[in-house]
């Protein structure tokens, strides 16, 4: 597995007279994917979402992968989607939001687990 965490670090380097952002983001998702199936790797992209703006009770919406910056690439070309969003100061969602492969990947859904402050995991006591 190979872990790219998070996405903006990495130094990019393109002529954005040649390409757009947007162009310049499909065609990095597509040699991943190409270098995961070459080597048959699990390769993920921490991607994060752009500034949210909290809602009218002071709480900030759960984001969708159209709120990465630079592309609706972030939405179309990967093969699985997952959003982890912190719901409150002990709960967080974990969200499949995006299955190509519902046979090897499971299908879309959503989980909300605790934070376990002594063992320092999470959990749900409905698993």
């Amino acid at each position: 597995m190979i872990v790219i965490d998070p996405w903006n670090e990495l130094d990019h380097v393109f002529d954005s007279r040649e390409i757009s952002l947007t162009q310049y983001v499909g065609g990095a998702i597509k040699e991943l994917r190409r270098f995961a199936r070459r080597f048959l790797v699990h390769v993920m992209v921490i991607a994060h979402p752009a500034k949210l703006r909290k809602d009218k009770d002071g709480k900030y919406p759960i984001p969708t992968a159209y709120d990465i910056s630079d592309s609706a690439h972030w939405y179309n070309k990967p093969d699985q989607i997952l959003i982890v969003h912190r719901t409150d100061e002990n709960k967080t969602l974990i969200r499949v939001a995006k299955s190509r492969y519902h046979n090897v990947l499971g299908k879309p859904g959503d989980v909300e687990l605790e934070f376990n402050d002594y063992t320092y995991r999470f959990g749900n006591q409905n698993i």
